[in-house]
């Protein structure tokens, strides 16, 4: 089996699967303790940015090649910033419509739509978070870690205020807090990356 980091041809032996194992957590301690990330793994041509381990356990056999494709910090946080910023637009345009079922007794339908809000909103919290500490860890110019202090508790608070409204099944509550209150905090995300962009 040929084993790459970043295209470079790492090792031609043949392996058995332990031995692999021991190879995979060595190679990726290292790509954590260089300032690196696992990107993507390329098993035989095919990406893979999710669930490369459980394929290569279940085709380990069959495997001919493995790349492991790395990228730095930085280019990490930038390329997560402008994910940040196409999300954020998706979510702020999605408030009247997520707001809405709130106002009268919402249906299936739309406590799926809900659901998928409220994923996207903790996806967007973690990715700011994210950003906030590397480019913090970095020093790096692009950004003042500092500015997005405030933005992250409000998002906390927002999301604190959604969870009460929840809890109490106030459905007028929880289409308000929606509506205005997110809408805020996404317009104020956009302005905080459109000015650090």
């Amino acid at each position: 089996m040929e084993i790459a980091v970043d295209s470079k041809v790492v090792s031609q032996q043949k392996m058995s699967l332990g031995q692999f194992n021991d190879w995979w957590k060595q190679a990726t301690g290292d790509i954590l303790r260089n300032g690196k990330f696992l990107y993507m793994v390329i098993v035989d041509d095919m990406e893979f940015y999710a669930d490369y381990e459980s394929y290569i356990v279940q085709h380990f056999d069959k495997i001919h090649k493995v790349n492991l494709i790395t990228k730095g910090e930085l280019e990490s946080a930038e390329e997560t910033i402008a994910e940040i910023c196409n999300y954020n637009l998706k979510l702020l345009q999605s408030c009247s419509l997520v707001s809405s079922g709130f106002y009268g007794e919402p249906d299936t339908d739309h406590w799926n739509l809900f659901s998928k809000f409220i994923e996207g909103v903790q996806w967007l919290s973690q990715s700011i978070l994210f950003v906030e500490t590397i480019l913090e860890k970095h020093n790096h110019s692009l950004t003042n870690a500092q500015s997005m202090k405030p933005v992250i508790q409000m998002m906390q608070e927002k999301i604190a205020m959604l969870d009460e409204a929840v809890t109490t099944s106030d459905y007028t509550l929880m289409g308000d807090i929606v509506q205005y209150e997110f809408t805020e905090l996404f317009q104020q995300i956009d302005q905080l990356f459109r000015e650090e962009g």
